[in-house]
């Protein structure tokens, strides 16, 4: 059994969110490390530090957007092949498809469908290997 638990960083201007986003993850996948942030700056920050296995990113973040903290993040060697999920509130095709040919990982739309927030983590992680090739977009 591999005893590297896997990083997540989670980060999102809105508190609330976080703290739900930590509970699905300590009840219903408790081996990831879980790491948060209350604003992209923090967030980058804690990217560069602890080099996570994925990040989990708002987009409207006042000051710096989850956009604007994706390209940065890409910009660095270090934290350029982290899959990122975009997480929002924003449900427009045109939001969801800037993020996706951003390079996003997967776009997921809040209200959290758990299920469907699973399967993208477990995804992004290589933790299921059949069902590659059907990332989740629930805005769609």
């Amino acid at each position: 059994m591999n005893s590297i638990r896997k990083k997540i960083l989670y980060i999102d201007d809105y508190e609330a969110n976080i703290e739900l986003v930590e509970n699905i993850l300590e009840s219903l996948r408790s081996s990831y490390l879980f790491y948060s942030a209350l604003n992209a700056t923090n967030g980058i920050k804690i990217a560069f530090a602890e080099i996570p296995d994925l990040i989990l990113m708002d987009i409207n973040m006042p000051i710096l957007d989850g956009l604007q903290a994706f390209q940065m993040l890409k910009k660095v060697p270090e934290t350029q092949s982290i899959p990122v999920i975009a997480f929002s509130a924003c449900t427009g095709e045109d939001d969801i498809e800037e993020a996706l040919n951003m390079g996003f990982f997967s776009y997921l739309t809040k209200p959290i469908d758990i299920p469907v927030f699973l399967e993208s983590i477990d995804l992004a992680l290589g933790n299921d290997s059949t069902k590659i090739g059907s990332l989740p977009v629930n805005g769609r």
